[in-house]
């Protein structure tokens, strides 16, 4: 199973089914965490939508050889309209910024991902692409955590991985010398 040794993308899909049944309507995409203009224009065919983009994973500083900490990602959320106040209300057209904003970050703050971690939001803020006011847009993006959590488990899960047949490790111990161990996973 992908998930199993892709976390990244177990982790995305869990936020994505948190708030599913809170904007029902809306188009969700996995997106660059930063789009590029043509990607931009692209994706604005079609509103209101979430991008999904993950930021990256920061480590946890105890957490040894074990990696360990925590998923970032960032949720661009887009909302169309030609009605000034409706694009950031919401009005008959369709939904607004600002509760499609608050939404989002009451549904994800604190809600725990189980066997992944919880979720925590650090920042929700408006934003804009300069230049394309003509788009009638209005953008919005959180940033969130998830964790504490692990990016991989390779004596678990990774065995299970096609390409993925042992590890190798040389080490060097507290007097210089140095031994290798060989790790293989699997059947022989």
């Amino acid at each position: 199973m992908m998930a199993d040794v892709d976390p990244i993308t177990e982790v995305s899909t869990a936020v994505q089914a948190v708030l599913r049944p809170f904007m029902p309507n809306w188009q969700f995409e996995l997106v660059p965490s930063e789009l590029t203009l043509t990607e931009f224009e692209m994706l604005m065919g079609h509103t209101p939508w979430v991008g999904f983009g993950w930021t990256g994973f920061e480590m946890g500083k105890s957490s040894g050889r074990q990696a360990r900490g925590h998923h970032k990602m960032r949720l661009t959320i887009a909302v169309k309209n030609s009605d000034r106040p409706g694009r950031f209300l919401g009005d008959a057209l369709g939904p607004g910024l600002y509760p499609a904003m608050a939404t989002a970050v009451c549904v994800l703050q604190g809600k725990t991902l189980p066997g992944i971690g919880t979720i925590s939001v650090a920042t929700a803020d408006q934003t804009y692409v300069d230049g394309y006011s003509d788009m009638v847009v209005a953008l919005g993006v959180v940033d969130i955590e998830i964790g504490p959590g692990a990016l991989g488990a390779p004596f678990d899960t990774l065995a299970d991985a096609p390409d993925f047949a042992g590890l190798i490790a040389t080490y060097v111990v507290a007097d210089g010398a140095t031994f290798t161990d060989t790790i293989l996973l699997g059947a022989p």
